[in-house]
């Protein structure tokens, strides 16, 4: 029996049936640590087979951009006070006081850590929120456990400290670009309409004080919950 080999096959295994996408969903934790022993393995072997000097390249790259990302711009450059909303039972807002170093575009996204609920796990959020708004908001349906436990917070808890990082990711058609489209059709469902939320007050407000001109704009939701079409503002 080859053991190494037998070894890496259970450890790849492990990976990939705990990244299917509901597993990570319901048990992010699991989904995250395998990962980071994986990880952490590899420079373990990498240590084996070449030596020191790749251990030692790859532990500076990773702690590079963990200091840059975990520390630098989740305690010095972020806001770290945020508010929390209930907006229905499967709804609550995050949201905090933009400021001049977060600087962000319609349809990114941030990676959030609420102390409060875990000091150590991070989740992927659509901004919902234009970057003209003074305020930053994020819209979190409950789903896992992470979410669950926010939304209980949320009934104790309005004013949370937060750590962030980020933005991240762009949309995949150009719509900054004011010239090139002038009639558009955004089409959302469920929680999903967090960053065509973010989208369209964007370009209500770039029409609105003429920086573009858009001849029709429709917006599409669907949504089971009749409370959160209510209360989920999607023309600022």
């Amino acid at each position: 029996v080859n053991v190494g080999g037998t070894l890496l096959f259970l450890a790849i295994t492990t990976m990939v049936i705990t990244s299917i996408p509901y597993i990570r969903r319901r048990i992010f934790e699991l989904f995250f640590y395998v990962h980071v022993i994986f990880a952490t393995a590899c420079l373990g072997c990498a240590f084996y087979h070449t030596g020191i000097l790749i251990p030692i390249l790859g532990s500076l790259t990773w702690g590079l951009d963990v200091l840059c990302r975990k520390v630098y711009m989740a305690h010095f450059r972020y806001p770290k006070k945020g508010r929390l909303r209930h907006i229905s039972d499967t709804v609550v807002e995050l949201s905090f006081q933009k400021t001049k170093d977060f600087d962000y575009n319609p349809g990114q996204y941030v990676r959030l850590a609420v102390p409060d609920v875990s000091m150590f796990e991070w989740h992927p959020f659509s901004l919902s929120s234009c970057p003209l708004e003074d305020r930053v908001t994020i819209c979190i349906r409950k789903a896992g456990t992470w979410t669950k436990a926010l939304h209980k917070l949320a009934e104790t808890k309005q004013d949370v400290r937060i750590l962030l990082e980020g933005p991240y990711g762009s949309v995949g058609v150009d719509l900054t670009s004011t010239d090139r489209y002038k009639v558009i059709m955004l089409l959302s469902g469920g929680i999903g309409v967090t960053p065509m939320q973010s989208l369209c007050n964007q370009l209500v407000f770039e029409h609105a004080t003429k920086r573009r001109e858009i001849k029709k704009l429709g917006f599409y939701w669907m949504e089971r919950d009749p409370t959160a079409l209510q209360d989920m503002d999607v023309s600022s």
